[in-house]
């Protein structure tokens, strides 16, 4: 883990999930049952530090790009501490908040995973 996880620096990973196999999965209803929308999963220790309940809404911020979006969290143990993890198959605006990076062996571009703040959004009444 991060060992900034406690003030929500957290690394970002983008994939796929296994609910879904591509973006059109996300109009079969069976499988969105299981995950109908966009979420950012989070180990539910990292939360509890943020005081993060599952389903609340959270931003996350790029820390490259000084763009932000704001997206529910959902627990997951399968992560390791101070990792996020979020399905590929919905809206990928969570792209614009990672690096786009060469890799030096194939040269090829990617930009699924890198690192972000995430921190918790205040509702005001």
């Amino acid at each position: 883990p991060l060992p900034s996880a406690m003030e929500g620096d957290f690394a970002l990973q983008v994939g796929q999930s296994l609910f879904h196999a591509g973006r059109m999965s996300t109009y079969a209803s069976g499988l969105t049952t299981l995950l109908d929308k966009e979420v950012v999963l989070i180990h539910p220790d990292d939360a509890e530090q943020l005081g993060i309940e599952e389903d609340e809404s959270v931003e996350i911020s790029g820390m490259v790009k000084a763009e932000s979006l704001q997206i529910r969290v959902r627990y997951s143990k399968k992560l390791r501490r101070g990792t996020l993890f979020f399905p590929e198959h919905f809206d990928l605006s969570i792209k614009n908040l990672l690096p786009l990076t060469i890799d030096p062996t194939t040269q090829v571009a990617y930009g699924d995973r890198g690192h972000v703040t995430l921190s918790k959004v205040s509702v005001i009444a």
